[in-house]
């Protein structure tokens, strides 16, 4: 029983993990968007920000 608790908390973390993984790999991936937004846009209205992080969302 005490290995089946183990076994679980080896699991959760290996979870963890991945989802830590699956983050990072979504802010390297929208960073150099960020990027681009900021750099072609010098003004952008607060509508157009959240309509362009959706359609790329949505790609």
């Amino acid at each position: 029983e005490r290995s089946y608790e183990y076994f679980l908390l080896v699991l959760l973390l290996l979870l963890l993990l991945l989802l830590l993984l699956l983050l990072l790999l979504l802010l390297l991936l929208l960073l150099p968007l960020l990027l681009l937004l900021i750099l072609f846009i010098p003004s952008p209205t607060f509508a157009s920000t959240i309509y362009l992080f959706l359609y790329v969302l949505l790609l």
